[in-house]
């Protein structure tokens, strides 16, 4: 999987993974994060992910003082520095959170990934790689990012860690 040599290569170079969703996409960030941060088969230091879904009180005063739309965005933005990756999550490629997360990432020079359902929808044009999975419905969508994210977690691993 080539996301995961650019996934490795971000922290190589002492970049941070900045994974976004919402809903059960959101979930998805937080184990991608998590199996990251702590491991997924072998004891090893943690890597620096953070999934920007995880924080309630920032989440939800976002969206009543700005909007639903900027969840990420404004995040992004804060947080996001030269050699980070923002790895989006999305069933059905449209999420309008994730789509203004990714146009702020690549304003800010931020490398960008997205785990995308049905034909891709609009986000696809928005990040430099995309893994689709072309199904209709949502379930089938997460299934299959969660293998894939745990995939790329032990990818990531071995590649870092000759494992």
């Amino acid at each position: 999987m080539q996301l995961a040599g650019r996934v490795a290569n971000t922290f190589r170079a002492d970049g941070r993974l900045l994974v976004i969703g919402t809903g059960a996409s959101g979930s998805l960030a937080q184990i991608l994060a998590g199996a990251l941060n702590h491991r997924v088969g072998v004891n090893r230091p943690p890597l620096a992910a953070m999934a920007l879904t995880a924080d309630g009180a920032l989440l939800s005063g976002l969206a009543e003082d700005a909007s639903v739309e900027e969840l990420f965005s404004r995040q992004i933005e804060a947080m996001g520095r030269k050699g980070d990756m923002v790895v989006a999550f999305s069933a059905d490629g449209d999420s309008p959170a994730c789509l203004r997360g990714l146009v702020q990432a690549r304003e800010s020079g931020l490398s960008t990934a997205a785990f995308l359902g049905r034909d891709g929808g609009r986000i696809k044009n928005y990040t430099e790689q995309a893994l689709v999975v072309d199904a209709e419905k949502p379930a089938r969508v997460h299934e299959v990012h969660l293998v894939a994210a745990q995939i790329l977690a032990q990818m990531v691993e071995r590649q870092l860690f000759s494992l």
